[in-house]
């Protein structure tokens, strides 16, 4: 692979103005492609519904697919909205909703909102039969399901059904369903939103206002300066961190917008009821960032080091490339097999997303292998100014820490172990659920209406459950039905079942079941269960075929595939990354190592998230009063995120350690400079995704506001909840995990950490420098007759020894020497730090 790499650097350096011309012709394309979609010019907030969740197959996708087909409209899979209205106790103890002069206001409402875009149907809160404010039964024409008021006749609910679904919805349609609301407002009566219609985007994008655009503008802006300010630091050079940024934000930005272009263009983008969180998209950016900027700090260092040495510059590009760009394509790989293998779950959004995100990564990691190349050519020797000092600096500092580690590697062993220990303990808790609104924070109007509800009507108006019953097979399908309604109330905790609802043939027909609990209460599951296993005595006694579906089941069915295909994924993750680094490292127990310390930062992530979110630690630092289950999505986003960033620092220990053991012999110190020459790359990536993450948690809680005004508009607990166990996983991994524990494993283990048996030694070799065609190396460097070294090396770079192979003897599996990781031993005066 090195000869290959070799090639494509030297000549993306030869031939820099085509390659620089054809990127930025892929990005004007893309960019095009991108403005050319339906809504591109409308503003999209950053926790805008990325697409949407269904389980591919469960008896609840199958049952809403006919219900489209056979009975449109009836808002399984379509949006919906809710308005919660309420008289506060100032308009008086008598007054009521249903007064003349308030009823009035309430039919303007209902008339605007039946003339709005993309509405069905409107619900009317003054017809029907229901639960009164007590949750008892009301009197004859006090409520419905899709409206009601209550008994005190103090608040009121209408329920506005969309022919689209909720990903569907234009601005314009959010902006009246808003604007429909004024006629009440001017009378006194206090108005809140909910429903799937709203659900992940910020209040004002209802409006159709581009404030939230202008504020993630703002924000991407000050993440990328506190990124280009990291890398100034780590490099000591701010063309070098110029150019390292420029590169992978080219490469997220092609990426990301070709996969938007395909999957808007294919249709293969998710269109099922339950939203993605909008943060699994933005997750995935600051993952193609972390990857691409990691992946430049390697090859800037190589090519500087190069530099230093007084070589021609294409040369020192093409090797550059041949061996800091094997580390890349394997982290590349690691990242994209990763996202990729989010398809398992059979969740179609997910797939689509994952597959797409590696499409960004793979791009990203094109760039870095090429473009870069391309713009350190037009930079020339400006990429070394003011490198040595600082850097410098910066490895002696990594060089103490890694031999604090080797000399006292037990104890730092048992700390590290105890220290992620006790912050995983609270994933034995682990609950996985569906969230609703009232995990929301509580200053939202989707919160409000929520809990409104909730206390005028019961918790089960938040989550009703959809009823199908297929009757073909029945001689009296009415009668059929009436028997399922029966059943299925006298089952418990039901608070209401509608009559049944036909279409045109007659023999197919749904109703509406609200439960006494709530959408994410265990108690709703329960009754799932209990109604699915009651359909087949229901199959004998009735000839009816029952299936349960709508929003609630939809995401109950995702809840429990994602918590099934769990244990599978992470097989697949294991599988991929012990592949990876076995070819990087040539070893048995390094990749095991690293694979079982990637499982201890993830488990780490994990009860923090548990303990922040599930218990509620952290839920005033979102405004969320109520804790609850963990949403479902998040353990497999988080868990492939950490692992693939986990790989990548893994790769650039591994690939230091292995050179230093190559051309000293010696393990210990092989560990001490691996650690060394590794932790700058490994922090600044660390420092990178932090300060992206913490900027989707600024955005997602309005911490941005006191900066950016009233421009930032909070998006959401779950968007929050992603960045900071990120944040969080990322910096345990970095510094606890890699730098602490894995040194100490690493030095504990010896020589016996690089034992390979002789039948995996036909492992592609990770890297190899370039070809023997380039200029021969300066005379003064030995190379041994026993251990050739391509001319293309540099002379820092000769690290085979004839003192080497006695060393490595006592190393069980082959007598050979192994071919190095990387060529570069980060010496050379002005070269700055070594990645």
């Amino acid at each position: 692979m090195g000869t290959y790499l070799y090639r494509l650097g030297q000549a993306s350096h030869r031939h820099r103005r085509v390659v620089l011309a054809l990127w930025l012709a892929l990005l004007g394309l893309a960019g095009a492609g991108t403005a050319t979609l339906p809504g591109a010019g409308t503003a999209t907030p950053a926790g805008t519904a990325a697409g949407t969740l269904v389980a591919a197959g469960s008896e609840s996708q199958r049952a809403a697919d006919l219900l489209r087909r056979r009975l449109p409209g009836t808002g399984a899979d379509t949006a919906t909205a809710r308005l919660v209205l309420t008289l506060d106790a100032g308009d008086g103890a008598r007054a009521r909703l249903d007064d003349p002069v308030h009823r009035q206001a309430i039919e303007d409402v209902l008339a605007a909102l039946g003339q709005a875009p993309l509405v069905g149907r409107v619900g009317d809160p003054f017809g029907g039969s229901g639960p009164g404010a007590d949750g008892e039964p009301g009197a004859p024409g006090v409520g419905s399901v899709e409206g009601g008021i209550s008994s005190d006749g103090r608040m009121a609910y209408t329920q506005v059904t969309y022919t689209v679904r909720d990903t569907q919805l234009t601005a314009r349609a959010r902006a009246a369903l808003f604007a429909a609301a004024g006629p009440a407002r001017a009378a006194g009566i206090d108005v809140e939103f909910g429903g799937t219609a709203l659900d992940g985007v910020p209040e004002r994008s209802y409006l159709g206002s581009a404030e939230p655009a202008v504020a993630a503008g703002i924000l991407a802006a000050a993440v990328l300066a506190a990124v280009l300010g990291v890398l100034i630091v780590a490099f000591g050079s701010s063309v070098a961190a110029a150019l390292a940024l420029l590169t992978a934000v080219v490469g997220v930005a092609v990426g990301g917008c070709a996969a938007w272009v395909v999957t808007s263009r294919t249709g293969t983008g998710p269109a099922t009821p339950l939203p993605v969180p909008g943060a699994v998209p933005v997750a995935v950016a600051v993952l193609g960032l972390t990857v691409a900027i990691g992946g430049a700090l390697l090859v800037v260092t190589r090519y500087r080091n190069g530099l230093a040495e007084g070589r021609r510059r294409e040369e020192v590009a093409g090797n550059a490339v041949a061996t800091a760009g094997s580390i890349v394509v394997l982290s590349g790989l690691m990242t994209a097999g990763t996202l990729t293998a989010l398809s398992v779950a059979r969740v179609p959004a997910l797939t689509t997303i994952g597959l797409a995100s590696a499409g960004i990564i793979m791009i990203a990691t094109l760039g870095t292998l090429t473009l870069l190349p391309a713009v350190l050519g037009f930079a020339g020797s400006k990429v070394t100014a003011r490198a040595t000092g600082r850097a410098g600096r910066g490895r002696d500092g990594g060089e103490r820490w890694g031999r604090f580690v080797v000399r006292r590697r037990i104890p730092a062993l048992l700390l590290a172990l105890a220290a992620l220990g006790a912050v995983a303990a609270p994933v034995a808790d682990l609950r996985l659920g569906l969230p609703d609104s009232g995990a929301t924070a509580s200053e939202g109007t989707q919160r409000r209406a929520y809990d409104q509800l909730a206390a005028g009507f019961g918790a089960g108006f938040n989550g009703p459950l959809l009823l199908m019953v297929d009757a073909a097979d029945s001689a009296d399908p009415t009668a059929a039905a009436s028997r399922v309604r029966t059943a299925v109330a006298a089952l418990g905790a039901v608070a209401l079942t509608t009559e049944p609802r036909f279409d045109p043939s007659g023999d197919l027909a749904t109703m509406t079941v609200i439960p006494v609990s709530g959408p994410g209460d265990p108690g709703t599951a329960d009754l799932v269960r209990r109604i699915r296993a009651e359909a087949g005595a229901l199959a004998v006694t009735t000839g009816t075929r029952v299936r349960v579906t709508g929003r609630t089941a939809i995401g109950l069915d995702v809840s429990w595939r994602l918590a099934r295909v769990l244990p599978l994924y992470l097989t697949v993750l294991a599988a991929l990354a012990i592949a990876v680094l076995a070819v990087a490292s040539r070893s048995v127990l390094v990749p095991l190592k690293g694979v079982l310390s990637a499982g201890l930062s993830a488990v780490a992530a994990l009860g923090a998230m548990v303990a922040g979110f599930q218990w509620g630690w952290l839920g005033g630092c979102l405004g969320v009063e109520r804790s609850g289950p963990v949403a479902a999505v998040l353990p497999i986003v988080v868990i492939g995120l950490l692992t693939a960033l986990a790989t990548s620092h893994e790769l650039h220990l591994v690939a230091r350690s292995r050179a230093e053991l190559l051309r000293t012999g010696d393990p210990g110190q092989a560990v001490v400079r691996g650690t060394a020459d590794a932790a700058r790359a490994v922090t600044a990536s660390t420092i990178i995704a932090v300060v992206a993450s913490g900027a989707v948690v600024a955005a997602s809680t309005g911490v941005m506001a006191g900066v950016l005004g009233a421009l930032a508009a909070p998006a959401g607990p779950i968007t929050a909840s992603i960045g900071l166990v990120l944040a969080f996983g990322v910096t345990v991994d970095a510094f606890v995990v890699r730098l602490t524990l894995g040194a100490a494993v690493m030095s504990l283990l010896g020589r016996a950490a690089w034992w390979l048996p002789r039948l995996p030694d036909h492992l592609p070799a990770a890297a190899s420098p370039g070809p023997a065609a380039s200029p021969p190396l300066p005379a003064e460097v030995p190379t041994p007759a026993s251990t050739p070294v391509p001319a293309s090396m540099p002379a820092s770079a000769a690290v085979a020894t004839p003192a080497v192979a006695p060393a490595l003897a006592s190393v069980p599996g082959p007598a050979k020497v192994p071919t190095p990781v990387s060529a570069e031993a980060g010496t050379g005066a002005g070269a700055g730090a070594s990645v």
